[in-house]
Formats: C-alpha cells, sequence, structure tokens
C-alpha cells in the first residue's frame, strides 16, 4: 500500500511538474482500473484483491502485451480517461459506456 501511495504522489507532482507521459497514464489507469473493479465486484470474478489486479495490469504491459505501438498518446484525453474511470457507474464501468476519453487517448 505504501508503494501505491508513494506512486500516487509521484504522479501527482508529474502532472504538476511537467507533461503527462503515457508511461504514466499506464500507472493510472491500472490503479483506477482496478479500484473501479472492485468497487464494482468485479475482482471476485478474477480472484484477485486490488494488489494483485494492479500488479497483473502493470505486468502486462510492461511485457509489452496490451502496449499499442500505434498509439499517439493524447495526454489530455488520458488525464480524462483517469476521471471518467474514477467517475463513471458500475453499470456503464461493466459495458465500457461512459469513457469516452479512454477511446481517445490514442490519436
Amino acid at each position: 500500500m505504501f508503494v501505491r501511495r508513494a506512486l500516487s504522489m509521484l504522479s501527482l507532482m508529474t502532472l504538476i511538474g511537467c507533461g503527462y507521459s503515457e508511461e504514466q497514464f499506464t500507472l493510472d489507469y491500472a490503479d483506477a482500473w482496478c479500484h473501479k473493479a472492485d468497487e464494482c465486484e468485479l475482482l471476485d470474478l478474477l480472484g484477485w484483491d486490488v494488489d494483485s489486479c494492479y500488479d497483473n495490469s502493470v505486468g502486462a504491459d510492461e511485457t509489452g502485451m496490451s502496449v499499442d505501438t500505434d498509439c499517439d498518446f493524447q495526454p489530455a484525453a488520458g488525464k480524462a480517461c483517469i476521471d471518467e474511470v474514477n467517475a463513471v457507474s458500475c453499470d456503464a464501468f461493466t459495458t465500457g459506456a461512459g469513457m469516452p476519453a479512454c477511446a481517445e487517448r490514442c490519436g
């Protein structure tokens, strides 16, 4: 938990200090998605808790399995995507609706 809080503080400093990178988006998205999935009781289906979800999500990107090499990352849409994931209802989250900025993060 301490590591995740430290990363959150680092991401806040990154947002304030310089541009929002695709790498930071990947970490923030995994954190937001896993917390929303936990809130919506989806992690139980996978047999995960928030920490294992985060580890599996970030690990997939680090191995290159889910990286979109054709992505021209759009920082503003990336930030908006994180906000949308945090705010979306569980009904919309499970269908993928209500998060249009996430689809627009690659220009």
